[in-house]
């Protein structure tokens, strides 16, 4: 799932970036009239570093505990039985023998790349549609507060009105291209999480049966 996520990514750089480009450059230019803006915007941008920040760090646990597992096993078996070798923690095309201990040692720490590999390519994705998807959403916020402020404010009426229109507009447009980019990654995450449920409850249900 990781690389297939690193791999639509990749695709679709180009799109993504001016996505991300212009998503910051309508945050940057937007005028905050009143405190009330100010807080709507500080309360919306508090959310992404908090979600970045446990996914990470939850994601971080998950594959290191996975990797240290999958070493003590890979010991365990070469303990019962020498002739079958060391199992390394993340299966690969064996191409050398693994009977030795230093070389199961060498592969081991080469592996470990893996893991940040993961956290990265798998949570990293997510992270950033969340960030963009929580600017996106701040800014409909203040929009909502703006158009308030307009309907109080009798003075260029039609004229504030008209520029709240356009930015409504540019903000809907925004929101598509953000889900043109990721309804992809959203699918392949949906379906491969799906996948790897029924695998793992089949494995539950093999092992205990």
């Amino acid at each position: 799932m990781t690389l297939t996520k690193i791999t639509i990514v990749r695709i679709n750089k180009e799109p993504l970036a001016k996505l991300l480009m212009e998503i910051k450059e309508f945050s940057l230019s937007e005028k905050y009239n009143s405190k009330e803006q100010k807080v709507i915007f500080l309360k919306y941008t508090k959310l992404p570093p908090r979600f970045i920040l446990a996914a990470v760090i939850s994601m971080t646990i998950s594959a290191s505990l996975y990797y240290v597992n999958g070493v003590k096993v890979g010991i365990q078996i070469a303990k019962q039985n020498n002739s079958m070798g060391y199992q390394l923690p993340y299966k690969t095309l064996e191409i050398i023998d693994l009977r030795d201990s230093k070389i199961y040692a060498l592969i081991c720490v080469y592996q470990i790349v893996i893991v940040p590999s993961i956290v990265f390519g798998y949570v990293g994705i997510d992270c950033m549609f969340v960030n963009l998807s929580v600017l996106i959403i701040a800014q409909f916020a203040i929009l909502s507060d703006k158009v308030k402020e307009a309907l109080n404010n009798s003075e260029n009426y039609h004229e504030g009105i008209k520029k709240l229109v356009l930015r409504h507009y540019h903000l809907i447009r925004l929101a598509e291209r953000l889900e043109d980019n990721f309804n992809i990654v959203i699918m392949q995450q949906l379906l491969g999480t799906t996948i790897h449920l029924c695998i793992s409850g089949y494995h539950l249900l093999m092992v205990h049966k």
